[in-house]
C-alpha cells in the first residue's frame, strides 16, 4: 500500500468525493463541467498547420484502381478534385480531412500524428 495514498493523501479526504446528489452527469451538466474544467488535453490540429499541407487535383487515370476513394466520406475522386497530401502519403479530398483534423491530428488510415515533427 501506498501511504501517501491511502492515509492522510487524496483518497482519504470525503472533500475530494461528490454525493450522488451533487453530481449532474445530464448533458447540461457535463457541458457547464466541461466549461469550468475545460478540455483535458487539445484536440485537433491547429488551422495554420493544416495550411502547410500540400494539396493536388486529383488527375483520373484510365486505369483507374478500387482504392481510388476518400476513406472518410467513402466517395471515388473525380477528376479535378482537390486532395491534401498528409506527411504518410496517404491523401484524403481537403474538405474531408480538414474537418477530420478539427477533432483528431491522426490519420484515419495509419493512425500517425501529423503533428510529430511539427512546430506549433
Amino acid at each position: 500500500m501506498i501511504p501517501e495514498f491511502w492515509g492522510n493523501g487524496i483518497a482519504a479526504n470525503p472533500d475530494n468525493y461528490l454525493d450522488e446528489d451533487e453530481f449532474d452527469s445530464s448533458y447540461e451538466g457535463l457541458l457547464r463541467l466541461s466549461e469550468r474544467i475545460g478540455d483535458a488535453k487539445p484536440k485537433g490540429v491547429p488551422e495554420h498547420v493544416i495550411h502547410t499541407l500540400p494539396t493536388k487535383p486529383y488527375l483520373m487515370s484510365k486505369a483507374r484502381s478500387p482504392d481510388e476513394r476518400c476513406t472518410i466520406c467513402l466517395s471515388e475522386y473525380e477528376h479535378n478534385d482537390w486532395l491534401r497530401d498528409l506527411p504518410c502519403a496517404h491523401d484524403f479530398h481537403k474538405e474531408c480531412i480538414d474537418s477530420w483534423f478539427k477533432n483528431s491530428d491522426k490519420c484515419p488510415i495509419c493512425r500517425r500524428s501529423i503533428l510529430e515533427n511539427k512546430e506549433l
